[in-house]
This record gives structure tokens, sequence and C-alpha cells, in this order.
């Protein structure tokens, strides 16, 4: 028998971004974005310079003096798991997700506005479509060694 504790409001602000890392995959050309994702939107902006963006995040999250925390999700089996799930654990059906969550800790569910400037510099804006159907990665020793040939 599983007994599960819910809420009906959690307080705080979650913001999920989609990510790839080797927490996800252990070979970057085994990268594949489920198609299930494109029912998160028509369009998805690309991050090409991530700690950059992390920065931006964090410096005004700290200028707004609100506390916070960002992580990968782990994603648990419903079946096997008997504990108390955090915020950044979900059940492994949502794994295609690959999500990356900040939370803010408030005593409000209002959302909040932040605005970090201009990303044109470190993003680029794709279809969704496109991007599950093309992405191809490479690890930058193998591109090194392409360029040199």
């Amino acid at each position: 028998m599983h007994l599960r504790e819910s809420y009906e409001h959690v307080l705080g602000n979650i913001y999920s971004l989609y990510c790839i890392s080797s927490h996800g995959w252990k070979n970057p050309n085994n990268v594949k974005i489920d198609r299930r994702n494109i029912d998160f939107g028509s369009h998805c902006v690309m991050i090409k310079d991530l700690p950059k963006f992390m920065s931006l995040i964090e410096a005004k999250l700290g200028e707004m003096q609100l506390d916070f925390e960002h992580g990968l999700i782990d994603y648990y089996d419903r079946e096997k798991v008997n504990k108390k799930i955090t915020l950044f654990e979900k059940p492994l059906e949502f794994e295609y997700q690959k999500e990356f969550r900040f939370y803010i800790h408030r005593e409000s569910e209002d959302s909040i506005k932040i605005s970090i400037g201009s990303l044109e510099e470190i993003a680029e804006l794709h279809t969704t479509e496109d991007i599950v159907e093309t992405l191809k990665l490479q690890n930058k020793s193998h591109y090194r060694e392409h360029k040199k040939n």
C-alpha cells in the first residue's frame, strides 16, 4: 500500500527548464528529445552560455532578496520509493522532461516576474519541432579534432 501526502497549494514559485546534461544521458550521441516535449510550446529558447544565464538569474534573485535553490530533478519509481518527496523529485513517467528547476521560497503562491535583460548574446530562439527533430550534440574534444582536419 502506498500512502501519499499531497498539498493543494505549494507556496513559492517554480521555474522549470529542459536540460541536456550528463545527468540525463551517458553519451551525447544518444541525445534524443522526446516528442512529448512539443506539448510545452511551439517555440523554445536554447541557452548557449549557461554560466552567464545562471549568473544573471542568481544575481537578480539575490538583488530582490529572494531565497531560492535550483537543481536537476531526480526521477523515482513510485512503486519502489517510500519517503517524503522533495520539490526536486518527480515520478519516472516524467523523466522525458529532463527538468532543471528553480524554486523560490515564498509565503505566497502568486507569480512573480523577474527581468534579466536581453538574452540575444547567449541564446537562440527555435521552433520546438525543429529542435526535437534535428538536435545533434558533439563533445568539445571531438569538435576541436574535427576543426583541425
